[in-house]
């Protein structure tokens, strides 16, 4: 399956795991956000923006959950947070060390998890715990 949605969320807080997730071809399993159910997500350049070691801010088209482009299985998790504010939303990559801020003030009401470089994931688990 190219990507995975997870729709009517209802949580402020999200832990997107990815577990030994194989791709098709070679990428970053990556994750994208929508405020109009999974209609649309957010993919334009800076509307995630990542923040470095080094306080380097680097406009994104999605938060990568690692950083090894690869077709071998590869695992990230995700703390999302405060997606029912009326504030930009905060993303902490756990396996990464980075935060990405996510550039909207609307409510984050789905995810999406995809391979960066096209074609299906091709094997693992994607599991999205709320709170």
């Amino acid at each position: 399956m190219a990507t995975v949605d997870f729709t009517d969320i209802a949580y402020d807080e999200l832990r997107i795991v990815a577990r030994a997730v194989t791709k098709q071809t070679t990428g970053t399993l990556n994750l994208r956000v929508s405020v109009n159910n999974g209609s649309s997500f957010k993919t334009a350049s800076g509307e995630y923006v990542a923040i470095d070691a080094l306080g380097i801010e680097t406009p994104l088209t999605g938060i990568p959950l690692h950083d090894t482009n690869a077709t071998a299985a590869r695992s990230g998790s995700i703390i999302l947070s405060g997606l029912r504010s009326s504030q930009k939303k905060f993303a902490r990559a756990e396996n990464r060390g980075i935060a990405t801020t996510v550039e909207t003030t609307s409510i984050v009401n789905s995810v999406r998890v995809y391979p960066s470089g096209g074609g299906n994931n091709t094997g693992g688990t994607i599991t999205v715990y709320g709170r």
